[in-house]
């Protein structure tokens, strides 16, 4: 079974979607655990699943989960901040033009 995030599927909606699958496909307990969790972090975006196995691998498909959700925030954080830093400089540079042409 092979189920990865789509590329504009946020992570807690991915681990819906495969945790559902996983309860079609297995209905023993004792192999759900650790094969979920296995899945749901090979199966991550992989800005994601580099950044979120950099500071610790979880123990728990719900501990990866949660971690999964800040590191997918701090990344849409970082990106916001760079539109913004690009706005600014853009801004910025129009405005030491218009002071160039008077």
């Amino acid at each position: 079974m092979e189920c990865i995030q789509g590329p504009e599927e946020g992570v807690e909606a991915f681990s819906v979607r495969l945790k559902k699958l996983f309860k079609q496909a297995f209905t023993r307990a004792d192999v759900s655990s650790d094969v979920l969790l296995q899945k749901f972090l090979t199966g991550l975006a992989t800005d994601i699943s580099k950044q979120l196995l950099m500071q610790a691998t979880p123990t728990t498909f719900e501990d990866a989960v949660k971690a999964a959700v800040r590191v997918e925030n701090a990344l849409s954080f970082g990106a916001v901040s760079k539109k913004l830093e690009s706005h600014e400089e853009i801004a910025c540079y129009r405005s030491k033009i218009s002071l160039w042409r008077h």
